[in-house]
């Protein structure tokens, strides 16, 4: 069962009737206890912000902003990407093990390649090589 912190002493004292004097017991407590604990949390203190009302073609030109600030976004991970797969590309090409590799292949497995380097840039779904075009590449 949780606990609460409760200011003040651990045993609450016994009242009766006639001697009920909550006023005397509060003025002889620390002043500390009685204050209200401040945070020094930035996340916990909120801000008082005045709203700004805005026009209609404020929130026009606002919501273009907006969008254009989600396009440009957009397009520097796109351009990240790219730059990426570009210089994997790069790498993959001048690679001398990898173009000796492909000289010394049979024209089949070079179509073959061809094929599933074309296939490669596609979207991933479904197969992204039919037979058919495997048993075309194979009878070269």
């Amino acid at each position: 069962m949780p606990t609460l912190y409760m200011p003040g002493p651990l045993t609450l004292p016994n009242y009766t009737f006639s001697e009920r004097k909550p006023m005397n017991l509060i003025q002889t407590y620390d002043d500390n206890i009685l204050k209200p604990a401040t945070s020094t949390d930035k996340k916990i203190v909120m801000q008082n912000h005045e709203r700004l009302f805005m026009t209609e073609t404020e929130i026009e030109l606002h919501k273009k902003i907006v969008a254009a600030k989600i396009q440009i976004c957009k397009y520097n991970t796109k351009a990240k990407r790219q730059s990426a797969e570009l210089r994997a590309a790069r790498k993959f090409a001048t690679n001398p093990e990898n173009l000796n590799a492909i000289e010394n292949c049979t024209t089949a497995a070079k179509i073959l390649m061809q094929i599933q380097w074309r296939e490669n840039s596609k979207i991933f779904k479904g197969r992204r090589l039919h037979y058919k075009k495997k048993l075309i590449a194979c009878q070269y």
